[in-house]
């Protein structure tokens, strides 16, 4: 049984043969897609946000850690959110 997706796998496959190549990866390479794929899942979390208090509180603590992590687009993220919610509150 995987214990994880084909898309990870593949991603995982990508990253061992980069590794091969050129001996490994950056640590601040790693750093930055980890921050990217926070970022992109975020998002990801904001656009099926439908309003239930453990999707908040999911989406609560996504915020928080990837702020701490550094992502940059908490703010603009946030920005979608409120804006999302302030649509669903008007409909």
């Amino acid at each position: 049984m995987s214990r994880y997706t084909a898309a990870e796998g593949r991603e995982l496959s990508r990253r061992l043969a980069k590794m091969r190549e050129t001996g490994g990866i950056p640590h601040a390479e790693v750093e930055r897609e980890t921050r990217e794929d926070m970022e992109k899942d975020l998002r990801q979390m904001v656009r099926a946000y439908k309003g239930s208090p453990r999707q908040a509180k999911a989406l609560l603590e996504a915020l928080v850690i990837a702020r701490e992590y550094g992502v940059t687009a908490c703010d603009e993220i946030e920005g979608e959110l409120a804006e999302r919610l302030r649509k669903r509150r008007a409909a």
